[in-house]
């Protein structure tokens, strides 16, 4: 499951308004090892599944059960 803001989900992600640099830097690194892990395993024969944190009936943040 990817987490909208440390995945720079398309509806959710907004870069913080301090420190812009360094989180622009920090979201595009993730995102190239988001790739590099999915080449990776496709390589090997595996199909991903992404699934984006708000599409979970729970967020993972929430105490609610």
């Amino acid at each position: 499951m990817d987490g909208c803001f440390w995945h720079q989900c398309p509806e959710h992600f907004t870069l913080p308004a301090s420190n812009k640099s360094f989180w622009k830097d920090k979201i595009n690194g993730n995102l190239l090892s988001d790739h590099a892990q999915k080449k990776e395993l496709n390589g090997r024969g595996y199909q991903i599944i992404r699934i984006w944190e708000h599409e979970t009936k729970i967020q993972p943040h929430s105490k609610e059960k």
